[in-house]
């Protein structure tokens, strides 16, 4: 027979149980932006590695829709070709993504780092509506600037940016010749589902980020770079999204096997470089339109 101290004691326990629950659900709501959007403090002007490369610090524009100075780096290259744009993941500031510029810094391009609202010591409130106004923005002023084809490279969070772009190019009349995706998801709220799977964060994430919704409108060719133990953005988002795109829209997945989120271009720097080589020099013809899937130079056809 259980008696009535353990019954309680077991009720106590319990009920402390349930209160933590609760209260960390509530921590997770109300600050899901600070968890989404890592915002840094660092100086927006003082860029050292971008400068080196030829990229300024500019912010004389100011949005249309978002109603906020255009903040970005750029480099204008005489007889460029195309326009190559950065959009950086959550936790990094745009001054540190010198290494895809110095990457890819010989190509006939105007290259931009951009930077987010509310990051590099703005106090903007960051939001997915706010940040989709404004990378809009971002292109609507550099083909007023110069009315070139994009090259798009997004990392991480950076990726459902580059894929809200791919799929309002038709409408906004933007012509984007390739996109490129370092750590991609399908949507930010599968990505809380895999991590917090014990609270119900569906019904309340406020930035969705539908990257697979938004993928399904892309016509342009792909190429993702993923890690297979990637423990920020889990490589089966990556897969759910890669099988959003239009059976017609060439991609090339690239898997580095054993990498976490961070790993890729550390790891395995002449296999990431020479897949971003290749993959913006190819040329594309409507004809030889044949998805592929790369596994650390081992080729598979998709699907």
């Amino acid at each position: 027979m259980v008696c009535l101290s353990t019954v309680i004691a077991v009720q106590i326990i319990a009920g402390i149980l349930v209160g933590l629950y609760l209260i960390s659900f509530v921590v997770l709501v109300v600050f899901q932006r600070r968890f989404l959007f890592l915002r840094n403090q660092d100086d927006f002007w003082n860029a050292p590695d971008l400068t080196t490369l030829g990229l300024k610090p500019e912010n004389s524009q100011t949005g249309q829709r978002s109603h906020l100075p255009l903040r970005w780096y750029l480099e204008h290259k005489p007889g460029a070709k195309k326009w190559f744009v950065v959009f950086h993941g959550n936790r990094f500031a745009a001054y540190t993504r010198s290494w895809i510029v110095d990457a890819v810094h010989s190509m006939p391009y105007h290259f931009v780092v951009v930077e987010y609202p509310g990051y590099s010591k703005d106090p903007t409130s960051p939001s997915m509506k706010l940040f989709k106004e404004y990378a809009l923005d971002v292109l609507d002023a550099l083909k007023v600037q110069e009315n070139l084809p994009f090259v798009l490279f997004g990392e991480s969070l950076g990726t459902g940016i580059v894929n809200f772009l791919g799929s309002e190019a038709t409408s906004k009349n933007f012509q984007i010749d390739r996109v490129i995706l370092n750590a991609p998801y399908d949507s930010i709220t599968r990505v809380a589902r895999s991590k917090f799977w014990m609270f119900p964060v569906g019904w309340v994430v406020r930035d969705s980020f539908p990257a697979a919704e938004w993928a399904k409108k892309i016509k342009c060719p792909i190429l993702i770079l993923h890690g297979t133990q990637d423990e920020t953005v889990p490589f089966r988002n990556g897969e759910n999204l890669l099988s959003a795109y239009p059976k017609s829209t060439y991609v090339e997945h690239v898997e580095f096997q054993g990498c976490k989120h961070k790993d890729m271009r550390i790891f395995f720097p002449k296999e990431y470089f020479s897949a971003v080589h290749m993959f913006l020099e190819k040329t594309f013809a409507k004809d030889i339109f044949r998805p592929e899937r790369k596994i650390i130079g081992k080729l598979q056809a998709r699907g």
